[in-house]
């Protein structure tokens, strides 16, 4: 079987619906090789629990028990990775509490565990996110550091202009990766508030063992994070993280009217757009053609974007996959307004400047 079609089956398996009955029959009696191929791409994607959990929701095992069998290492090995999450967060939480750093929420992987999936296993997480009011960041920064948490630039290669500038990364005494948000993009390309997020927030019993001051984002705020952090890796990141938002939108119902007016606010509406139109296409969410018309943008900016996205299953940009102008080619049509291209140019040739300079006086 082509790798194409075992992608396609991976898509249709993921469906927000329940797996379609042609990824199924695409599944069912794979060949050997066909089936380690299969696996390679849901490890690849970090999507071990999520699959094996849709095979066996679909019956007739008899079909598919050895890729179940093939597909449980991955499960399991995401499930030790998350509970280990789970408890570095748990650490940092009480060391934050201890300074009076507070309200704090988990984004991305730990929380859609928790609040989303209802398991550790369910998907890969490799680090744990949290957001702080952003005047309590020096707080936080001292207090981690004090307690055994290392300071570390998570890729110190990479160039300054497409470093975070919104969070600061630590390395946990048992060797976890905790980055502590005050944003969640170049306030240049996407402005949204961390602090009214956190206002909005509350507490949820789900997170209670975590700490006492974690709270929960609601869900609107949660889509538009996952909509922008779709954007932020240009649309090239694991699957799971257009699963994510898919699945999100289908089993929390978030309120597309108010998501969209913080999103208008913060210069988010077109990085929503695409994750919705994405999640549509991909995954088969319930978005219906006027709830994308209440967020699309200029109709040159969207012909654009849908040609980049083309018809290949699971990586939304084909084309030119890797290479660094699909940062360009995506980054400057996503974001919303003339003014923040502009102001986003002018920080990317200053911090290329930077970088120039590093090399040549070694500065």
């Amino acid at each position: 079987m082509s790798s194409r079609r075992l992608a396609r089956a991976l898509e249709g398996l993921l469906h927000v619906a329940g797996a379609t009955p042609e990824s199924k029959a695409a599944l069912r009696d794979l060949s050997a090789e066909d089936r380690s191929a299969f696996v390679r791409e849901v490890r690849m994607h970090g999507l071990s629990g999520l699959v094996m959990e849709r095979l066996l929701e679909a019956g007739d095992g008899a079909g598919w028990d050895a890729l179940i069998q093939e597909l449980d290492p991955g499960r399991r090995r995401a499930m030790a990775v998350g509970l280990r999450l789970q408890r570095a967060c748990r650490e940092a939480m009480s060391i934050l509490e201890e300074a009076g750093v507070q309200p704090v929420a988990p984004m991305k992987g730990v929380a859609l565990h928790a609040c989303l999936y209802g398991s550790a296993g369910a998907r890969n997480a490799t680090d744990v996110d949290l957001l702080i009011p952003p005047d309590m960041a020096p707080r936080a920064h001292a207090a981690l550091v004090d307690a055994g948490h290392g300071h570390v630039i998570k890729d110190p290669s990479r160039p300054a202009a497409m470093r975070a500038n919104y969070e600061n990364s630590y390395l946990s005494p048992s060797g976890v990766l905790i980055d502590v948000h005050v944003g969640l993009a170049q306030s240049e390309r996407v402005d949204l508030d961390a602090a009214a997020m956190l206002e909005r927030a509350a507490v949820d019993p789900r997170l209670a063992d975590w700490g006492a001051s974690l709270v929960q984002l609601d869900a609107e705020d949660t889509l538009l994070i996952l909509a922008v952090h779709l954007a932020q890796d240009a649309y090239q990141g694991p699957f799971r993280q257009l699963v994510d938002l898919a699945w999100w939108w289908e089993r929390m119902r978030p309120d597309l009217e108010v998501a969209a007016a913080r999103a208008e606010r913060a210069g988010a509406s077109t990085a929503l757009w695409a994750g919705l139109w994405l999640a549509r296409a991909r995954c088969g969410a319930a978005v219906s053609d006027a709830d994308l018309a209440e967020l699309e943008p200029s109709a040159l900016r969207r012909r654009w974007l849908l040609w980049l996205w083309g018809d290949e299953p699971l990586t939304p940009i084909p084309r030119w996959k890797g290479s660094r102008w699909i940062q360009i080619a995506t980054l400057y049509p996503v974001m919303d307004g003339f003014g923040r291209r502009i102001l986003f140019t002018w920080r990317y040739l200053t911090c290329r400047v930077r970088d120039w300079a590093g090399l040549v006086f070694d500065v």
